[in-house]
């Protein structure tokens, strides 16, 4: 199996309201979160290029609020590697066309009741 990636992505989409009440998506600011190697980038895509300019301090506010809440995480987060094993097990047989959706779904939580049996 290969190398299972230990990074936790969050989302955050910047929304502002416009004179005649209309909400218009503004930019999503998406962080990622290296569990392996303390890694932390935080990103800004404009999506609304029109409203950019006139909205640049709202969007600072925003990403310097999403920065903080994401530098006060404190709590690491387990990464169950034998439930992911199973799963991409399970998906490897439905990929593979060596089973339809609804045996896969079924042997994951089988081999999980097992595993945990033991």
């Amino acid at each position: 199996m290969s190398e299972i990636n230990k990074t936790i992505s969050l989302q955050k989409k910047v929304t502002i309201t416009t004179d005649d009440l209309k909400e218009v998506d503004l930019a999503f600011l998406s962080c990622q979160i290296g569990t392996e190697y303390n890694t932390l980038g935080i990103n800004i895509q404009i999506i609304n290029k029109e409203y950019y300019e006139a909205n640049k301090e709202v969007l600072k506010n925003e990403y310097t609020l999403f920065k903080s809440e994401v530098e006060s995480l404190k709590t690491p987060v387990t990464v169950n590697t034998i439930v992911l094993q199973e799963v991409s097990k399970a998906f490897d047989k439905y990929a593979n066309g060596n089973g339809n959706l609804d045996e896969v779904v079924k042997s994951i939580g089988d081999n999980i009741d097992l595993i945990l049996a033991e």
